[in-house]
């Protein structure tokens, strides 16, 4: 019970609306890696820990496809358009950085273009380099290009 309540906790500050919640997730997010290392081991808390932050980060991305929907359909007033930008576009970028820089190096078995690049251009790169056609990267990118389409205002994001 203890640990459910610790990953509802966990991903609540993620998913947070506020820089609020991300004081408190580092705290949160260490003490549950301990606790899952401590009860499963090793390797199975780091890829509890990337689901968690790949879910996290899928959030994320809805609440800011959903607000830039709002914004071109000029339903968005402007307090929402400045929270969003606000509260929820830093910590969204942030957490595209990290998950690029940490789960999707090791999912990809590839390091990032260079220190900025978001997934999104990983993906890109991965779905439309001549290199790429017809590996196993280019099918799981292509997978992630399914998820990240359906929810893009425009249709296509990858």
């Amino acid at each position: 019970m203890k640990k459910n309540l610790i990953a509802v906790a966990f991903i609540l500050c993620l998913a947070g609306w506020s820089w609020f919640g991300w004081h408190y997730a580092w705290p949160v997010a260490v003490y549950y890696f301990q606790l899952l290392e401590q009860r499963q081991g090793f390797l199975p808390a780091c890829v509890s820990m990337s689901f968690t932050l790949v879910v996290a980060l899928w959030v994320y991305y809805a609440a800011a496809a959903n607000l830039k929907r709002a914004i071109d359909d000029k339903t968005a007033p402007l307090l929402m358009q400045v929270l969003g930008y606000t509260l929820v576009l830093p910590p969204m970028l942030f957490l595209d950085w990290l998950c690029n820089m940490t789960v999707f190096t090791v999912l990809f078995g590839d390091l990032p273009a260079h220190k900025t690049e978001l997934v999104t251009g990983r993906l890109k790169r991965y779905v439309y380099l001549p290199e790429h056609q017809g590996t196993k990267r280019q099918k799981v990118a292509r997978m992630f290009a399914l998820i990240l389409d359906a929810l893009d205002p425009t249709g296509r994001h990858i």
